[in-house]
C-alpha cells in the first residue's frame, strides 16, 4: 500500500495541516468562488524531511507520486477570509481525521482541493485503483466536517512543469495541477488537467467504500 511505502521512506510527522479553526454551526451560506490549495502548515515530503508548504520556494524539490522528486516551478499564495469576519461557507476548509486518507494526523483541506484515494471500487469501474475526488466530497463521511477559520490563513499552490500528485502529512495524496496559477491569484479555475476527478456520484461511492474499509 502507498501508506506503508511513504512511511518507510520518510517516517511519520506530527504536524497538523492547519491552524486555528472552530466547529461552529453552519452560517447562512454566502456566494464565493471556492479556493483550492494547501493550508500553510500542511507538511510536504521533500528530499531532506517533511516541510510546511509555507516554507517551499521555486527550485525546491518535492516527492511526487508518479515522477519521484520534482522541482517546484512557482508558488501561489492567497489569504483565506482575511477581510471577512463571517467567512463564506464555500471557503470553509474540511477537517479530515487522522488515518482516513493516509494522513497520520488531522489534516485540513480546502473544499476544491483534489485528493487521491486508493479504491477497489474505482479500479472495478474505471480500471484505475487511484481515484481523484474533490475534498468537499469527503464532507460528512467518517467524521470529516467543515470548520470555520477563526483567523486569516494563507493557502498555497505548488506549480510544477506538469501535473503532479504530492505526499502530505504522511501518505495522503493531493493533486497539484500544472499551469493553475495566474500571478499570485488562487481564486481561479485550474487549466485542463492530466488527472480527471471522478463524477460526483462515483466520488461519493468511493468515499463511502473507504469508510467501510477503514471501519470508521
Amino acid at each position: 500500500m502507498v501508506g506503508e511505502w511513504i512511511t518507510a521512506v520518510f517516517g511519520g510527522n506530527e504536524k497538523v495541516g492547519g491552524a486555528s479553526w472552530s466547529s461552529e454551526n453552519t452560517p447562512e451560506k454566502k456566494p464565493a468562488r471556492p479556493i483550492y490549495g494547501l493550508i500553510g502548515q500542511t507538511m510536504v515530503a521533500t528530499p531532506s524531511d517533511w516541510r510546511p508548504v509555507s516554507t517551499l520556494r521555486p527550485g525546491d524539490r518535492v516527492m511526487t507520486f508518479d515522477n519521484g522528486f520534482q522541482r517546484v516551478e512557482s508558488v501561489g499564495v492567497t489569504e483565506l477570509c482575511a477581510d471577512d469576519a463571517d467567512c463564506p461557507y464555500a471557503q470553509w476548509p474540511l477537517e479530515v481525521p487522522a488515518g482516513y486518507i493516509g494522513n497520520r494526523d488531522r489534516l485540513c483541506l480546502m473544499p476544491q482541493q483534489n485528493v487521491i484515494i486508493e479504491s477497489d471500487l474505482a479500479e472495478a469501474q474505471f480500471g484505475d485503483p487511484f481515484a481523484m475526488v474533490p475534498a468537499c466530497e469527503l464532507d460528512g463521511v467518517c467524521g470529516v466536517h467543515r470548520i470555520r477559520p477563526t483567523e486569516p490563513q494563507k493557502v498555497y499552490t505548488l506549480n510544477f512543469a506538469r501535473d503532479e500528485v504530492v505526499f502530505v502529512n504522511g501518505s495522503a495524496l493531493v493533486h497539484c495541477p500544472n499551469g493553475a496559477l495566474e500571478g499570485e491569484n488562487l481564486m481561479v479555475t485550474p487549466k485542463a488537467s492530466a488527472y480527471t476527478p471522478l463524477p460526483r456520484d462515483s466520488a461519493r461511492a468511493v468515499c463511502r467504500e473507504l469508510a467501510a474499509v477503514t471501519g470508521c
